[in-house]
Parts: C-alpha cells; sequence; structure tokens
C-alpha cells in the first residue's frame, strides 16, 4: 500500500479547516435566525395581549364606572400607562398606542354626539412597534395590534 506523502495530508487538513468554517457559518445562521423568528412571534404575540388587554381594560373603566374600580374613567395615558405595566419586555421608545373611542353600528351609544367612554360605545386600542432584528442588515419590522370592545360600565 502506498503512503501519502506529509505534503498531501498538511493540505488536507488545511481544506478540512475551511470546509468546517464554512459549514459552522451556515449552522449559526441558522440558529440564530430560528431564534430571532421566535423572538419577533412572542413580541408580536405580546403585542396583540397587550391590546386585549388594555381593551379590556377601558371598557370597565368607562364614564359610568363606580369608585370601587380604580383610573376611573379610562384615558389615553391610564391606557398606554396600562400597557407599559403588564409588557415590560417591549421597549416604549419603539411602541406607538393609539386610544379611540367611536360609535359602532347598533350599540347604546348615544347618537348624535362625538364619541365618548360612555356606556355602549366602543373603545379601540391600537398598538405599533417596531422590532429591530438581531442581524444588523435587516429593516426593521413594523408590528401593529387592534382591539375594539363595547364599554359595559
Amino acid at each position: 500500500m502506498m503512503q501519502r506523502s506529509l505534503h498531501s495530508q498538511r493540505s488536507e487538513r488545511g481544506q478540512v479547516l475551511v470546509e468546517f468554517a464554512m459549514s459552522i457559518l451556515i449552522f449559526l445562521v441558522l440558529v440564530f435566525g430560528t431564534l430571532d423568528f421566535g423572538r419577533a412571534l412572542y413580541t408580536y404575540h405580546t403585542l396583540s395581549y397587550a391590546a386585549r388587554a388594555a381593551t379590556r381594560y377601558a371598557i370597565v373603566r368607562g364614564a359610568a364606572c363606580s369608585s370601587v374600580v380604580t383610573g376611573c374613567p379610562a384615558t389615553q395615558a391610564s391606557v398606554t400607562s396600562y400597557i407599559e405595566s403588564i409588557s415590560p419586555n417591549l421597549s416604549t421608545s419603539s411602541l406607538t398606542v393609539n386610544v379611540s373611542w367611536v360609535v359602532t353600528g347598533n350599540t347604546g351609544c348615544p347618537s348624535g354626539t362625538t364619541p365618548t367612554n360612555s356606556p355602549g360605545c366602543s373603545v379601540e386600542v391600537s398598538l405599533s412597534y417596531k422590532f429591530s432584528w438581531l442581524f444588523s442588515f435587516l429593516p426593521t419590522t413594523t408590528m401593529s395590534s387592534t382591539s375594539e370592545m363595547v364599554i359595559s360600565q
């Protein structure tokens, strides 16, 4: 059997090193890409949960709410503060909150008036969040979620 020369063995070692470097690079990109995508899904879930929870917060703090409930009546500032308290992992500098009171279809909202936080009217909470990816070459993604419910009190 013929033995390979020492020079041939050294060049193959270099080839293995290059192949390993390329393989590990692809593997790490896939791993970090998967982790970042999971982080994006978690952020979107948190955003949609915060919109629903803030809407529920506002519907029980309408103009007719009792003094037993704290924070009556709900305002843009109180809803924003509530969202920030239930979602600490969302950066407040990237979060935009818009709370509006609207008149919808055939609800018990007084007609002929501007929408207020009266029972029967609706409150709509819209959230927008600028998500930054771990890979800095990817542009920021704007995520949004909206929830609307009828005010009960």
